[in-house]
């Protein structure tokens, strides 16, 4: 045969079997479920649905799960939860066994044989049977499920604390049931981490905390092995309440379960080595925890961090410090020894999250501004102090406008001066600002009269001068786009209203504008 019909038999057969070679690929479905509320009886957890979503995210980012194939349940009924499997069912359709892995979460309350949802109780068993509708090789199972400390129990029926397995299906397949305590014992929620312990460092361990052997990869061994002790060495100080994850798995073939890879993050971070220190990196401006890692004591840790701004505690008896960085999409940020702000221990464990190291703000922002007769522009430099979830402030305005009436063209120019009070909101990796302020105005406006060419020949003042002076309340809202650690990108929308005395009188003056500008924080 000619070498070009070669070719083009070559080329006909790899269009043939390309849709066979795509319909082969791996297939990871994930059904993540989180209760706040079990039954009528039961004390509302804080965390659950909090859990399903982390899960979820380190599952969908670096874990070979597409958005598509993660379906999420929130504060959900358990009908919902067994339709939940419908759907996983229908997205394993016409893939081989072997080519599907089942991911399964929850965190909420339950007994020994149910799972409490939404004041419905779903035997396990009835689960069992919805999962198995889900033609694949693999399935593992994460369940968050007993009773917590601290007065917030999950599964707080008067029952011991149960086992849940899932039996392994027949055939080509295997299961991994992983349990968040073993019978008898109390899992546990963390204010500080924001979640279930458990929960909390399984999720750590796949963003690269459990990656012993860093080779980018973290396998079910790697982020079991350090989400146990962990979640060991944690709950050994709440009296009473050690907690030791448990592990049931029936699984045939050879190679690691590669659970993430830290080469499919959005943004990283490499934490120092050290001996006796824990970090704990917060996503700003929300304050929540991203995770908590242990410091290895002769060699760095890389962590996948979602992107934008972060917060680091340094932790240690000694050497307790904190650190603001930005991280950029696709960026990745390495920290020195050196790089912490001295701070107390004491005070890293009271503010989490909600510390921070830069309280002052200088601003410049410039826009368009409507007037009540004209449209103009107006520029304006602020001093921000942040105290707690409160900026108080003093800013400078510059503005003016022109606009005309039947007799005379009007310039009007103003400076001015604002004392400022201003909520901040965390918006996802942005802020929102909600500001009032009282307003000080020194106005000036010079007329000029339309026919100013013909009436100056006949010998006419023409032109005149105003000063007043005008006081009011004004309100805005500012969304701040951090662009790195200390420079944001602002934008804003707000309105005044400037009561000012004209001939005589007290008249309001009315405005609002668009404005855009920087922020720097120190």
């Amino acid at each position: 045969m000619r070498p070009w019909r070669l070719a083009l038999a070559a080329a006909l057969s790899a269009l043939v079997l390309l849709p066979a070679a795509a319909l082969a690929a791996p297939l990871r479905v994930l059904v993540a479920a989180g209760n706040d509320v079990g039954l009528a009886d039961e004390l509302p957890l804080r965390h659950a649905a909090a859990d399903a979503r982390r899960i979820a995210s380190v599952f969908t980012d670096l874990g070979d799960v597409a958005p598509e194939h993660a379906i999420v349940l929130e504060n959900r009924s358990a009908d919902a939860l067994l339709k939940a499997f419908d759907r996983a069912a229908r997205l394993a359709r016409g893939r081989a066994p072997e080519d599907v892995t089942l991911i399964v979460y929850f965190s909420g309350h339950g007994d020994e044989a149910h799972l409490h949802l939404s004041g419905q109780r779903l035997p396990v068993a009835e689960l069992e049977r919805a999962a198995a509708r889900v033609s694949a090789g693999l399935r593992l199972v994460i369940l968050d499920a007993c009773r917590t400390g601290a007065g917030r129990p999950k599964g707080f029926a008067e029952v011991e604390p149960f086992d849940v397995r899932l039996d392994a299906p027949p055939g080509p397949a295997g299961a991994l049931v992983l349990r968040s305590s073993s019978a008898g014992e109390a899992a546990q929620e963390s204010d500080e981490l924001g979640g279930a312990i458990f929960s909390h460092y399984m999720a750590a361990a796949m963003r690269g905390a459990g990656d012993h052997d860093r080779d980018g990869r973290v396998t079910f061994d790697e982020a079991y092995a350090y989400a146990y002790g962990r979640t060991l060495r944690r709950s050994l100080g709440a009296p009473g309440a050690t907690q030791h994850p448990a592990l049931r798995a029936h699984v045939e073939g050879a190679g690691p379960l590669v659970l993430t890879r830290l080469s499919r993050a959005r943004a990283s971070l490499t934490l120092p080595a050290g001996r006796d220190v824990r970090y704990l990196v917060f996503h700003l401006p929300s304050g929540n925890v991203v995770a908590e890692v242990a410091a290895l004591p002769d060699a760095t840790t890389r962590l996948a961090v979602p992107s934008g701004r972060l917060l680091v505690h340094r932790r240690a008896e000694r050497d307790a410090g904190a650190v603001e960085v930005s991280v950029p999409y696709g960026g990745h940020e390495a920290l020195g020894a050196n790089a912490f702000t001295p701070v107390p221990l004491a005070l890293l464990v009271a503010k989490g999250g909600g510390l921070r190291l830069r309280r002052h703000l200088l601003g410049a922002r410039a826009g368009a501004v409507g007037t009540s007769q004209a449209l103009g522009a107006r520029a304006r430099l602020r001093y921000g102090y942040l105290q707690g979830a409160w900026r108080l402030g003093a800013g400078l305005q510059l503005g003016g406008a022109n606009h005309a009436t039947a007799i005379h063209d009007v310039e009007e120019r103003w400076l001015g001066g604002e004392a400022r009070l201003a909520r901040l909101l965390a918006l996802g990796p942005f802020e929102l600002e909600l500001g009032v302020a009282a307003s000080v105005r020194r106005i000036v406006q010079r007329l000029r009269h339309v026919d100013a060419d013909r009436l100056g020949d006949a010998g006419y003042d023409l032109d005149g001068e105003h000063v007043a002076w005008g006081a009011g309340p004004s309100g805005e809202v500012t969304l701040r786009i951090p662009v790195a650690a200390t420079l944001s990108l602002e934008a804003t929308v707000g309105g005044e209203a400037i009561f000012a005395r004209r001939s005589g009188e007290l008249a309001p003056l009315w405005d609002a504008g668009l404005e855009l500008g920087l922020s720097f924080e120190l």
